[in-house]
């Protein structure tokens, strides 16, 4: 098995949960990574200066006072990926099992996790948390056996919800990476940090994501990916110039019965954060004359360095309030960056917190190598007081019932006077009225939240989510069909996307039938039940008319399965038209356009034609004109079906025949009649 692959079950039962790794107030846990030299420390035949030993790493340095060179370190995890020959050599599935999984069976217990990347540019961060396709890193593989979790759990008194976010922090703004589109987006308004008295700090308006496998995730992270701020330094080729935050919201909302003759039950829910950081890495300055481009990484580096810098000023407030007991009040300065702002929970308050140091092994990094292991023994220091994220009121009712026990017991045991034990009786009898109070109260809670639920995936049901600007598209990857109308104001108001696998439309799709085909229900006399099928799969889009319900592509009726490619105009019946978009598409014709006009700079670009409810509706009398009589006696509503048509279909096709001429030939008939409540697209 390859050590990046993602087809790996996990070892052993997510019941064996380990206990050292479950508990309430623990110092963050600190690893540190060493990666392989990189091209241009090579080149400059540079020395490697680091060596790790068990949970020893030291750093190999000329000279310091003591006459030696020899700076030692010890840390939870030492990772030797140097060296890809040695039989000590990390691989990225290592480093998971050690700092993922401890991450995973905190959140499956209902505590706050956050994992942190912290480094010099270059030297592994990314790599570790994010990978490549053929290594994946952290990440994508927490997100993958989460859902293995999921699926290994699932049944019928336990239901899971997850939820992602993914945000960057650019020269002290933060921007929305799953929606450039949206407010805080590029070109945007900056998104603003707020604190909730209970919760702690948040992003207002941030858009959040529902996923219900990791293939979701992983297009989730691809599109936050695209839209990251990189850009090439003196150190690095290919270096972040923002700290990225990957955040799963993980929610497991379970059944319990009772017990007893009562037949009660209770909802008990547990919510975990799951923040997975990249940080930034720093850079050195330099003094001298600057180009333009130098000057802006010149000044993304002060950022980054000025958010590091309070970042070092939090952890060392921190480490001197762990140090003093927590008797002297220590001042922690979390809001002089909005990156220490939002790790508030994670350094100091309740979460599990993974710090790994990533370092260069090149002796010419050794005053930055160095600087992050001190960084990194000082936040070793640090103690959090996590805390499993239950609802109020099911510590309510477990406290309730041991306190009902107890009083049980002792009542049972001590066989008291019978004016105690009447005493004891009643207190029992309030506690149960309490008990079956807090219940109810708890059952209402329940209704309300699954009703929000409900009212929050409306609109994803569509592929759209609720931003503050109105709907928005989440997945802007996945082909889709876009309404074309007589309006300009009505076109392209309706979005319907065309998921992974199947999607049938009709008039009257039962989304009962089979959980794994997609829906769309169009409204009209021409749409058959089961009108016409869409196929996504192997990067393409088919269509094809379920038993010859009238369907056109580029003007022309189709009878069989067909081809889709970007901007097809589709009629559905004889008043539905759609364009096709496949945005992955678009833009490889974009990309080879752009390359064909840079190598023939004399070439004029044609504008593209504006494909609308006109162009669509000409492109259709042109086609019908072409074909003449024999097109005409097709379209008769006089021709007879064959005896094997099925008369359903026999009596749609008629109608649409009927309309064609009427509705979508004719420049007179206007189209303002389509509703919006038509758009119904979702999982059946």
């Amino acid at each position: 098995m390859s050590e990046g692959s993602m087809d790996r079950k996990t070892q052993g039962s997510w019941d064996d949960l380990k206990e050292d790794s479950i508990g309430g107030e623990e110092s963050i846990r600190v690893a540190v990574r060493v990666r392989p030299f990189n091209a241009r420390e090579a080149a400059r035949g540079c020395k490697c200066c680091v060596e790790m030993s068990g949970q020893k790493t030291t750093l190999l340095g000329l000279s310091d006072r003591n006459g030696d060179g020899r700076k030692e370190f010890t840390f939870d995890h030492c990772y030797w990926s140097h060296d890809r020959s040695s039989p000590d050599f990390a691989s990225q599935e290592q480093v998971f099992s050690d700092l993922g999984r401890f991450a995973l069976n905190n959140a499956f217990s209902g505590y706050n996790v956050c994992l942190f990347a912290y480094g010099q540019t270059g030297s592994g961060k990314s790599f570790s948390m994010v990978g490549n396709p053929d290594d994946k890193g952290i990440v994508p593989r927490v997100a993958s056996e989460l859902f293995e979790f999921i699926d290994s759990k699932r049944d019928d008194h336990i239901a899971f919800e997850v939820v992602t976010s993914m945000i960057e922090i650019y020269k002290e703004q933060i921007r929305d990476l799953l929606n450039d589109k949206k407010q805080g987006g590029r070109g945007g308004e900056e998104l603003k940090v707020r604190e909730h008295p209970k919760s702690g700090p948040y992003v207002a308006g941030l858009t959040a994501l529902t996923a219900t496998s990791y293939s979701e995730i992983e297009r989730q992270l691809e599109m936050g990916n695209r839209n990251k701020s990189i850009a090439s330094t003196h150190m690095n080729d290919v270096s972040s110039r923002a700290h990225t935050i990957f955040s799963i919201k993980f929610c497991q909302t379970q059944l319990q019965h009772l017990g007893g003759e009562s037949g009660l039950a209770r909802e008990t829910k547990k919510v975990s954060h799951i923040n997975l950081v990249d940080l930034a890495g720093s850079e050195r300055q330099t003094s001298k004359q600057l180009s333009a481009s130098e000057q802006q990484r010149f000044k993304e580096g002060i950022a980054i360095n000025k958010s590091l810098s309070a970042l070092a000023n939090c952890i060392f407030a921190l480490y001197k309030q762990s140090q003093s007991g927590n008797k002297e009040k220590v001042h922690v300065p979390y809001r002089d960056s909005q990156l220490t702002w939002l790790l508030k929970e994670s350094l100091g308050g309740n979460a599990k917190t993974i710090m790994l140091a990533a370092i260069s092994p090149a002796d010419i990094n050794f005053e930055e190598s160095l600087s992050t292991l001190q960084y990194a023994s000082r936040a070793k220091r640090i103690k959090t007081n996590a805390i499993v994220n239950e609802d109020t009121n099911d510590r309510i009712i477990r406290e309730l019932r041991a306190e009902i026990e107890r009083l049980r017991k002792e009542v049972a045991g001590q066989q008291p006077a019978q004016s105690v034990q009447s005493a004891a009786d009643e207190e029992v009898q309030r506690l149960r009225a309490q008990l079956l109070e807090s219940q109810r109260m708890i059952e209402e809670m329940s209704l309300h939240w699954q009703e929000q639920l409900r009212e929050q995936k409306k609109p994803q049901v569509a592929g759209l989510s609720v931003s503050g600007k109105g709907l928005s598209i989440d997945d802007q990857t996945c082909p889709h069909l876009v309404n074309l109308n007589e309006d300009p104001l009505m076109t392209e108001c309706l979005v319907y996307f065309l998921a992974p696998g199947q999607t049938i439309v009709g008039s009257d799709v039962n989304e009962d039938d089979d959980a794994k085909i997609s829906w769309i229900e169009l409204v009209g006399q021409t749409i058959a039940p089961h009108h016409c099928a869409f196929d996504n799969s192997d990067s393409h889009v088919y269509i094809e008319p379920i038993m010859g319900a009238v369907t056109f592509v580029n003007g022309r009726r189709i009878s069989e399965r067909t081809l889709l490619r970007q901007g097809n105009r589709i009629v559905v019946g004889s008043s539905h038209i759609f364009r096709f978009n496949d945005p992955m598409e678009a833009a490889r014709v974009r990309k080879e356009r752009d390359e064909y006009l840079l190598q023939h700079p004399n070439e004029i670009a044609m504008a593209p034609a504006v494909i609308d409810w006109t162009y669509a509706t000409d492109e259709l009398k042109a086609m019908s004109s072409q074909e003449g009589d024999t097109r005409a006696r097709a379209l008769s509503p006089l021709a007879s079906p064959s005896k094997t048509s099925v008369s359903s279909t026999a009596t749609f096709d008629s109608q649409a025949t009927t309309m064609e001429h009427s509705d979508i030939l004719s420049q007179s008939k206007t189209r303002k009649d389509i509703p919006h409540s038509e758009v119904g697209s979702g999982s059946g």
